[in-house]
């Protein structure tokens, strides 16, 4: 036995030898630069690329097989220019000979330097690295049957592994950086500075990984530094890829303005190729005051990619984060607002769509629940079915301008200011915005008005947007409405309709306007259409038809019955009542109607009723200007108290009128006495005549006692 070992050792020992001998020969003898043509030649059939060696290689032995590549490029695919598209200074490895006899490959750290790499897509859509997989798939040999190589290839084919294992120190790439260039978006980024170190490399087996880099951005203006370790796992017959413990460390600067902000992403991955399985656990995203955890899988992932993700947005401030985006606060109403918000969701997508499978957003005091997906990516179809638990939007409106106290304090605009104001809104978003969903709001408060159980459909295509129907309570009675906007013209039109059923007055015009004009339960309906991009265009294209009804309530701000008993004492040449702090005319009923024509609308039919009084009124109302032109004829049909307890009967039947002008939104009420006076004239010359007709037709004819009686002049008092 002791014989056959030494056997087996002299023998050994003479092929490492004979091995050594034969390299050390070969090293002497070849001189690989002498082949350089011919490499570049190899490659250029290969790939259909320029191979430009600039320097010589160099072929060391001892102590291990090193081979020294110096300063290399690869050329551009056609059409794109001269410049290369990949580069590199230095190459270096080191192999040990004897495993290479048992199919091992044992090699030290393999060191890259100066390896740069451009990928372009030109104007047209195409990209410059096709065309080497093409190439390489295109002219890949086919072994003849029968021959040594088919042989060869058959083997390999059968399952034998060139090699049956390896162990590489790792790989160490300095100085690199990678480039892409994207004509067709306009956009241009880039890795500086880029390092790759790994640690030992062998099959099967964990490996230590450490990125570093800078990168530069044009669009948007942005420069970061990043670092990223990992401990990867490749198991190169099953393609999977695990990765643990993974750190990604980003520090942006931006350049508009220099500000930092530092970023960090923490997970766990694990990719099959074979599966097409994607996991990725224990993932959190912190930088900028937020936090993102959760957790992301993925099904065929290279064939149909569908990922799934479970995501969890922590508390954060939203005012904050502006201010860390160096953006300016969004100032509001309530300085409290926009101070907390939160998010929750389930995301399903694929290469052509996404869906919010479950969504729940905190906003303030706001919870915004329900689903919403987006159809076909390059045509996007949005759809959403969301609720809102509360929400008060008058907290989130600016603050009321200082400037701007009154309405007729503004002068109106000449052409020269026009060109200076500020551009009009964009039409182009929602001509491209296909939508459809629903939205329900249990308690809103929008201009100080509260409504509940607020629900509305939205549908958007080819540049008209749809809202109906809309429906809602509110103090005590119902709203249901539609809203439609045309913009596939440049000045976008509006079409809008309500109803308003039992709706208590008095309380909603106290909320909106602070001032409760008129109570009573209300119904109102309205069919109105306008044009334009902003409140002044819209009012004075403002058309349509209107009408109201109010029953059993007041009318504040006005005491009718005051005005009368100040109209006939001033008839009378007495004193007028004082003012009462509280001035109101009670009804039974208030209707009319009305027709828009260009922001004005105009009333001819309306009748107020109550027990004293019977009520008529026409006139208009100029939206734009804030003005109002309006006559009130009033008439008694109860009976007056005046001063002193007297009852006014001489007052009954009499036709008062009381005219309504100035702002629209503060009237004034007097009394038209020059009609007043008219009027009064006119009954007291009939009641003159009637009482002389009275004792002359006794005695006369009525057509003499006519002709004795009236002055000439004055039949027109009897018509």
């Amino acid at each position: 036995m002791t014989k056959l070992i030494k056997t087996i050792l002299a023998t050994v020992t003479a092929l490492i030898v004979v091995v050594t001998g034969l390299i050390v020969t070969l090293t002497l003898v070849i001189n690989p630069n002498d082949y350089k043509d011919q490499i570049a030649k190899l490659v250029q059939e290969q790939t259909g690329r320029r191979l430009v060696i600039k320097e010589n290689f160099s072929l060391s032995f001892f102590p291990k097989l090193g081979v020294e590549l110096g300063a290399m490029e690869l050329g551009n695919a056609d059409g794109f220019g001269t410049s290369p598209f990949a580069a590199v200074k230095s190459v270096r490895v080191r192999l040990q000979l004897l495993p290479l006899l048992k199919q091992q490959l044992m090699a030290d750290t393999v060191v890259i330097d100066g390896l740069t790499v451009h990928l372009t897509r030109n104007s047209s859509g195409r990209n410059n690295w096709d065309d080497l997989s093409a190439g390489s798939q295109k002219n890949q040999p086919t072994p003849a049957m029968g021959t040594a190589s088919s042989a060869a290839a058959g083997t390999a084919n059968a399952g034998t592994p060139l090699l049956t294992s390896f162990v590489i120190g790792g790989i160490e790439i300095r100085n690199g950086a990678l480039v892409w260039d994207d004509q067709m978006s306009r956009v241009r980024q880039s890795v500086q500075d880029l390092t790759v170190i790994t640690g030992q490399l062998s099959q099967d087996q964990a490996v230590d990984l450490a990125i570093s880099g800078r990168v530069d951005s044009d669009t948007p203006p942005l420069s970061a530094r990043i670092r990223f370790a990992s401990t990867a796992t490749a198991r190169l017959a099953q393609k999977q890829l695990l990765l643990a413990a993974s750190r990604l460390e980003v520090t942006t600067e931006n350049k508009s303005n220099a500000t930092q902000q530092s970023l960090t992403l923490q997970f766990n991955a694990d990719a099959n190729l074979t599966t097409q399985q994607l996991s990725v656990t224990a993932l959190k995203l912190e930088g900028m005051g937020l936090t993102l955890a959760g957790d992301i899988s993925g099904r065929a992932i290279i064939t149909e990619p569908t990922l799934q993700a479970n995501l969890t947005l922590a508390e954060f401030n939203p005012q904050e984060l502006l201010q860390r985006l160096s953006k300016p606060a969004i100032a509001t109403r309530d300085a409290n607002v926009l101070r907390k918000a939160s998010a929750t969701l389930k995301l399903e997508a694929s290469r052509t769509e996404a869906r919010l499978t479950e969504l729940q957003l905190r906003l303030d005091d706001l919870l915004l629940q329900g689903t919403a997906g987006v159809k076909t990516f390059s045509k996007p179809d949005i759809g959403f079915n969301l609720s809102i638990n509360e929400i008060d939007l008058d907290r989130y409106l600016p603050p009321p301008s200082s400037a701007t106290k009154t309405v007729s304090a503004a002068p109106s605009s000449t052409p020269e200011e026009n060109k200076t104001q500020k551009a009009l809104p964009s039409l182009e978003p929602l001509r491209a915005l296909t939508a459809h969903g629903t939205l329900k709001i249990a308690q809103l408060k929008a201009a100080n008005a509260k409504m509940t159980n607020v629900s509305l459909a939205l549908q958007a295509q080819s540049g008209i947007l749809r809202v109906q129907p809309v429906t809602a309570q509110l103090y005590q009675g119902t709203l249901s409405g539609t809203l439609a906007v045309n913009a596939q013209s440049d000045v976008p039109a509006v079409e809008a309709s309500y109803t308003l059923k039992q709706v208590q007055a008095g309380p909603l015009l106290k909320d909106i306007v602070q001032v409760e004009r008129i109570s009573g339960t209300a119904e109102s309906s309205a069919t109105l259409s306008a044009k334009g991009l902003d409140a002044k265009q819209v009012t004075r294209t403002l058309n349509g038809q209107l009408k109201f009804l109010f029953a059993d309530g007041a009318v504040t701000g006005v005491n009718i019955a005051r005005l009368i008993r100040n109209a006939h004492n001033t008839l009378k040449g007495l004193p007028t009542e004082p003012e009462e702090s509280v001035q109101k005319t009670d009804f039974t009923r208030l209707e009319g109607s009305a027709v828009v024509t260009n922001g004005v609308a105009r009333n001819q039919d309306l009748a107020m009723v109550s027990p004293l009084l019977r009520i008529s009124g026409q006139g208009q109302a100029n939206i734009p200007d804030d003005q109002v032109d309006y006559l009130v004829n009033t008439a008694l049909v109860g009976t007056l108290v005046g001063q002193g307890g007297k009852e006014l009967s001489e007052l009954k039947n009499m036709t008062i009128p009381i005219k309504v002008s100035g702002r629209l939104s503060s009237p004034s009420f007097g009394l038209d006495l020059q009609a007043l006076l008219q009027d009064n004239l006119k009954n007291q010359a009939k009641k003159e005549i009637q009482d002389k007709i009275g004792s002359k037709i006794k005695d006369q004819g009525v057509a003499k006692g006519l002709e004795k009686i009236v002055p000439r002049g004055l039949g027109g008092l009897l018509k």
